[in-house]
């Protein structure tokens, strides 16, 4: 993909570019002030501003100010300068320079854009200041935090004829949009998080990053989605503004930045003792250090992350050395005895020598992953590793590298780490761990369940809850919600019977349990049981026996949400998972979340978003081609590929070699992958074949208790316009939501022919916003129907179709009858629609009242409506008022 970085859009600063404008038009301020730290974007808004000003038809001058220029009196001010106008008569050049804009601009008042307006010489400051008083100009002015604007700017501040608007950092969300118009793609969760939380939301930063990464090709744009393959580092330009920043310092205030580069954070009366003749709270004032409250102790850190890696890069490798392992000799004569401590020791060690104690560098890796801190976590076990065989450190290393998208790599150190002589609840740990990774992200089930049969031998029953909640867990993967629910139904109370939330985690096991449970009530259609025992578990603490993590939780709740068809409600779950899954650094996890909001939106018709997310989701996932993670996104990109009329070729392939080796499975992403392939058959014509197969294996569904997939094919086959091969079953369905009775509805109409019943159907979709299906209904009913019902449900496929773009499936196939209105038809149509009365559109066409009614009644006849506020409708005009003779 190719980016268009280099030219960034403007985001997420309109509310204040319009308050400049409407402060511009008023006659009662002289001055617009904008303020904040550098980066922020305050020379963005002030272009901006001037543009603006500019399209309004206002005189716009620019003043450039620089270090450079403030050394030579009024050289930054030129542009406001009469020719030949100099120095030595101060009095005559402010009367010169005001005669001469005045002459210049016709007496009217010039917006001036001064940048860095706390740089302006003496001079340069005084001429401003004068045409300010005598009205001559209006300024727009940049002022870096925390510098002063230049007093004539703050004194109309403090009169009031002034405004200043302080900006901030960018928040997450207008990141994230910046990123998507920038880089003319959308960034995965997890890129998107490590961008905004590298630049802190600020511009400059966020910027350089970007270009930086993707000279690198830390940051790769393929299929339409960008997504990081390597860690962010700071750009030279990023270097170069900070290493200015730092030289303003004294000495002793930038050894405390040093130490907390190497050792932070630490706490504040440890610097406080350290650098005692540190202006720590001017350190924070300008932003270098923040100040956290952790409890009751009060810990500093560099406010910036990218400061941390730049000071680093500036640190003499013994000199940092040094200030690790002073600092550990101060935390040990202390006690350590801190919560904190241990992880902190064992990764300046770690830093400081390439080793250390290996019990405390394992106990070290497991606080840093339940911290989040991936990274660091990943480091620690793999010390431990290279110096020792350690069941825990591996079972930390393991996850990182699932999380991080290498499942091989995950499974090489899990099925070497194996210790049957460990300690049970360690072993249990370890043999639901690996039986996850073996199921879900190598698509391994048999050796998943082999590898738990030899664990629950080992450490017995007294273990055995999370064994039997992975066991589970391996029914519900396979598509067996039944078997899944009777097993998980032994694993301890059912959900609010648990005990209040106080008690902390949840027992080992029982946060698997509770998610396989909602996962299989959801498959059997009971919804709302489903829904409850997600949302309970996602609001408890963390388990504290290994996996899930409770943003897994939200991924059954946003399929519910879908089952019911409430998809705006599911896609946002969706969004809150992601930034659960990136905020934990699960990129598997995320790109579940991904998937889900394909698929839904797959449901509302929507393709093209569809495409994004599966993608999304495959730039998130390894690569193994059987993998649950790999298959569903797969298939999903077929199926929308051949709803557009096309097809994914690569995918296709994937696709037909996973249902080779696993052709009459239920497991859900099987089922995804045979939807896929009968749409696939569809468009190219072989109807019977798709049906046939969205049957067979609907029926196997049905066997199973696998309902709500069971729905999804029977739905299927209503919509390649076969609803009497399924009527019965969708009237015995043992579930019902709005969207199952809407697809019994729509089929009982199509086997009846009732043009008037599938129109009725069509509104309903749309009500749920299942905007494809319903075009196709109201396609169907204007093939069915006759005369001006044939016409309307015509032309609402037709706005309906609108807003799915660049669909063709066999639904919107069927000739649809609506005759074209005539150029003047339509004129008296518009105006009538408009709430313009017969006489006055009579009047202005210069026809008969009688004409103007003779064509409005064929307007309404070929459009299918009855009355003006239907016509506006139909023609897209908005609510029209009543209608008028």
């Amino acid at each position: 993909m190719v980016s268009a970085v280099t030219a960034w859009p403007f985001v997420s600063r309109h509310a204040e570019l319009e308050r400049i404008a409407d402060v511009l038009a008023g006659s009662d301020h002289s001055a617009v002030i904008i303020t904040g730290r550098s980066g922020v974007g305050k020379s963005r808004l002030a272009r901006e501003a001037l543009r603006r000003a500019r399209d309004d038809g206002w005189p716009v001058l620019h003043v450039a100010v620089s270090v450079a220029a403030a050394a030579i009196p009024l050289s930054a001010v030129a542009a406001l300068l009469p020719a030949g106008a100099g120095l030595d008569d101060p009095v005559a050049l402010l009367v010169a320079c005001l005669d001469h804009l005045r002459a210049t601009f016709g007496g009217r008042r010039v917006v001036v854009g001064v940048d860095d307006a706390d740089l302006l010489d003496p001079a340069s400051t005084v001429l401003l200041g004068h045409l300010l008083q005598q009205g001559a100009v209006f300024v727009v002015a940049t002022v870096a935090t925390p510098a002063a604007p230049p007093e004539p700017l703050d004194a109309l501040w403090r009169a009031g004829h002034a405004i200043r608007i302080e900006l901030g950092a960018l928040d997450r969300g207008a990141c994230e949009r910046l990123l998507h118009l920038s880089l003319l793609g959308p960034v995965t969760a997890l890129a998107a998080l490590a961008l905004w939380e590298a630049s802190q939301g600020n511009v400059l930063y966020l910027r350089e990053l970007v270009l930086g990464a993707i000279e690198d090709g830390a940051l790769v744009g393929t299929g339409g989605v960008w997504a990081l393959r390597a860690p962010l580092r700071p750009g030279a330009g990023v270097a170069a503004i900070v290493r200015r920043r730092l030289a303003d310092l004294p000495e002793h205030d930038r050894q405390v930045l040093d130490l907390l580069a190497v050792c932070g954070p630490l706490g504040a009366d440890d610097v406080a003792e350290q650098f005692p003749a540190a202006d720590l709270p001017q350190l924070e004032a300008r932003e270098w250090i923040v100040v956290r409250v952790d409890e009751r102790r009060h810990q500093i850190a560099l406010a910036h992350p990218l400061h941390g890696a730049i000071l680093r890069e500036g640190i003499p490798t013994l000199a940092a050395r040094r200030l690790l392992l002073d600092q550990i000799d101060r935390v040990v004569a202390h006690g350590a005895r801190r919560a904190s401590d241990p992880l902190q020791l064992a990764t300046w060690r770690l830093d400081a020598t390439g080793d250390g104690d290996v019990a405390l560098l394992a106990e070290a890796a497991v606080a840093a992953r339940a911290a989040g801190d991936n990274a660091r976590a990943k480091r620690l076990a793999g010390a431990v590793l290279r110096a020792a065989r350690h069941l825990p450190a591996s079972i930390v290393l393991a996850e990182t590298l699932a999380d991080e998208g290498d499942p091989a790599g995950a499974e090489a150190v899990l099925a070497a780490a194996d210790d049957p002589a460990a300690d049970p609840d360690t072993y249990a740990t370890w043999a639901v761990t690996r039986s996850l990774n073996l199921a879900y992200r190598l698509g391994r089930l048999d050796d998943a369940a082999r590898s738990l049969r030899a664990a629950a031998d080992v450490v017995g029953p007294a273990y055995d809850e999370r064994l039997v909640a992975m066991r589970a867990m391996l029914s519900a993967y396979a598509g067996r919600p039944r078997e899944a629910l009777e097993l998980v139904n032994t694993v301890g109370p059912p959900g609010r019977d648990a005990g209040p939330r106080t008690a902390g985690p949840l027992p080992p096991g029982r946060s698997l349990a509770w998610h396989v449970r909602s996962a299989s009530l959801a498959e059997l259609g009971q919804l709302d049981e489903a829904e409850d025992l997600c949302r309970l578990a996602h609001t408890w603490p963390e388990p504290g026996g290994g996996p899930p993590p409770a943003a897994v939780h939200l991924s059954v709740l946003a399929t519910v949400l879908d089952l019911r068809g409430q998809f705006s409600a599911a896609l946002d779950v969706c969004a809150q998972g992601q930034q659960e899954a990136a905020a934990a650094g699960d990129r598997s996890l995320s790109a579940v979340f991904a998937t889900i909001a394909g698929w839904t939106q797959l449901d509302r018709g929507d393709v093209a978003a569809a495409v994004v997310a599966f993608r999304a989701a495959l730039s998130e996932t390894g690569t193994v081609a059987t993998s649950d993670a790999v298959l569903s996104p797969v298939a999903g990109l077929v199926m929308a590929t051949a709803l557009a009329g096309a097809v994914d070729r690569p995918a296709l392939e994937r696709l037909t070699a996973a249902l080779d080796a696993a052709a009459s499975g239920t497991a859900g992403p099987i089922i995804q992958l045979q939807r896929a392939l009968a749409w696939v058959e569809a468009q190219h014509g072989n109807v019977p074949a798709a049906l046939t197969r969205l049957v067979g294996v609907a029926e196997r569904c049905a066997r199973v208790g696998a309902y709500t997939r069971e729905f999804r094919l029977l739905h299927d086959v209503v919509r390649l316009g076969r609803p009497e091969m399924v009527l019965g079953r969708l009237r015995d369905l043992p579930w019902a939501t709005e969207i199952t009775a809407t697809v019994r509805a729509h089929a009982e109409a199509a086997v009846r022919g009732d043009g008037t019943g599938l129109l009725t159907v069509a509104h309903r979709y749309a009500a749920l916003d299942a905007l494809l299906a319903a075009a196709e209904t109201a396609t169907h009913a204007a093939a069915t129907g006759d005369g001006r019902h044939r016409s309307r449900a015509g032309v609402l496929a037709t706005q309906w179709l609108a807003r799915c773009p660049d669909v063709r499936t066999p639904g919107l196939l069927r000739p649809v009858t609506t005759s074209p209105l005539s150029t003047r038809e339509r004129e008296i149509a518009v105006l009538a629609a408009k709430g313009h009365a017969s006489r006055a559109i009579a009047d202005q066409l210069f026809l008969s009242v009688r004409t103007v009614n003779n064509h409005l009644q064929s307007a309404y006849t070929k459009l299918g409506v009855s009355n003006r506020g239907e016509l506006a409708a139909a023609l897209r005009l908005g609510p029209a008022p009543e209608e008028g003779v």
